[in-house]
Order: structure tokens, then sequence, then C-alpha cells
């Protein structure tokens, strides 16, 4: 069993292998839905995932061809909401993760095959069960990445949400009108959440879409409850200058409050992971200071 098992894991690298060389020389079949996006109007601006390495390059390709079949897959889902935040290609995601898994194949043949060189190699079996572990668990590894840095970047906007807030609720204070009130907070700042904003509220005005729909519909595709909490005070409040006021500093001050009691409770969860260690480093030193007594005592 382990050596039919150890030949049909080899073939399926080789044949995969084989099959990504292919890839990177031929020139990948562009998905349905990019060509239509692209003829119905402008692509939307997404971040540089493509490096010109072969690596970067053959995990594009690899991600183009793949991903219009595996899209829909019940078992392959990837994190859509936090790539839209993050404006990474789903599509490379794809590509990244099976050039990865496809690597995790590689790894312990190869070093068993050095091993072997020097009469240190092992059944082929192992490498084979091995192999397959590491794959399955680097193929994981973009996941919880993504997963990591799009909890840093809802963070981070939820600080700047705060602040934007703000800035809307003195525009409206100052009688600007709702839109240009959300059009103008947007272009105070510098920061990745205020271009954000102000693309995807320069995007609705183009359309003809409300500001504060686009807002809800950026919440629901990104995932961040404040900013749908946002468009719903500016779709109830109008033009109401007085109560959208005081409902927007009050949301203001929500956000900041439910910030500083995050901070600290991260402060207080790495504080007692802390204590651990110290006392283990206690019970260390009083061990070293009991055993020469006890020596003594007892002999």
């Amino acid at each position: 069993m382990s050596i039919t098992m150890t030949i049909i894991v080899y073939t399926s690298v080789g044949t995969i292998g084989i099959y990504l060389v292919a890839l990177y020389f031929l020139r990948a079949q562009p998905a349905l839905t990019d060509v239509m996006s692209r003829m119905s109007g402008p692509a939307p601006e997404k971040a540089s995932t493509a490096g010109t390495s072969l690596v970067d390059g053959l995990a594009n390709k690899l991600g183009l061809r793949v991903h219009p079949y595996l899209q829909d897959s019940r078992f392959l889902t990837l994190p859509t909401s936090d790539l839209s935040l993050l404006h990474k290609d789903p599509a490379h995601v794809l590509g990244e993760k099976l050039v990865a898994a496809f690597f995790g194949l590689l790894i312990f043949p190869i070093l068993n095959l050095v091993l072997t060189a020097f009469g240190l190699g092992l059944a082929w079996s192992m490498p084979a069960i091995l192999s397959l572990a590491t794959a399955v668990f680097l193929f994981m590894i973009p996941d919880i990445d993504i997963r990591r840095r799009a909890a840093a970047a809802r963070a981070e906007f939820a600080q700047a949400l705060s602040s934007y807030i703000d800035l809307v609720a003195l525009c409206r204070r100052g009688g600007i009108g709702s839109t240009q009130s959300l059009e103008i907070a947007a272009q105070v700042g510098d920061s990745w959440v205020f271009l954000r904003l102000d693309e995807e509220l320069y995007e609705a005005g183009r359309s003809g879409e409300a500001p504060w729909s686009a807002l809800t519909r950026v919440s629901q595709q990104l995932g961040l409850a404040e900013l749908g909490d946002l468009a719903d005070i500016m779709t109830m409040t109008g033009d109401k200058g007085a109560s959208v006021y005081t409902s927007l500093r009050a949301k203001a001050a929500s956000l900041r409050s439910a910030q500083t009691s995050a901070e600290q409770s991260a402060a207080v969860e790495a504080t007692e992971k802390l204590a651990m260690p110290l006392a283990g480093l206690a019970g260390l030193f009083m061990a070293l200071l009991l055993i020469p007594a006890v020596t003594v005592i007892s002999g």
C-alpha cells in the first residue's frame, strides 16, 4: 500500500510540475466576468499583486486559469470580503495557494533525495505523507495571513472612521448638504481609508447612486458594520442638520469608546500572557535556591 501511495504522489507531483511550467509560457484565458466588466465600464482599480518574479507570474497565470472553475465551489472558498478590503485579486491569491501547495509537495522528496545520496535516505512512504501534510498546510497559510491583515485593516478603518464622522458632522452643522458633507470630509484625509471612501463616493456620484446607498453597499461588501451605521444615520436624518449632527457626534464617540475598550482588553491579554513565563522563572529561581539546602540536609 505504501509503495502504491508513493507512486501516486510522485506521479501527481510530476504532472502538476509539467502543467505549471506549461502555464507559465502560455497566455492565460481571461475570465468571462472580467471581460464583461471591461466592456461595461472601467475596470476596478486593484493593487498590484502579480510581481515580475517567476513565482508571482506563475501564480497569476495559474490563478486566472483555475479561478473561473473553482470560484463557485463549496469546498474551496476564498475570504472575498477580506480580499476586497485589501484590494487583492482572488484569482492571484488562489494561484499563490496552489503554487505554495506544489512547493510543499516538493520539499520532503528533494530532501530525501539528498539524504539518499549520502546513504541516509528514508523509506519513500514517509516523505510522501510529510509532503502531503506540508502541501495542505502551505495551501492554508495565505488564508490565515489574509484574515490577519484584514482584521488589522478593519481596526484601522474604524479608527479613521471616527474622525471621518466628526468631519461630516462639522460640515452638516455648517449648513452643507448631506451629499457634499460626505464628499468633502472624504477629501480631507490622505490615508488609505479616506482615499477609499473618496473613491467610492466619486464612483457613486458618477453613476447617480445616493452616497449613503454606496456606503451601505461597501459596508456589506467589506464587512464594515461601522460604515453601515453611518449610512443608516445619513439615510434616516436626511437634511435635518441639528439632528444629524447630534447623531453623528454620538456615533463617533461610541466608536472611540469601543476602540479604547478593545485596546485595553488587548493590553490586559498581553499582560496575562507574560504571567506564565514570569511564574516559570520564579519557580526556577526558587528551585536553584532550595536544591543546595535540600542536598545538605539530606546528606
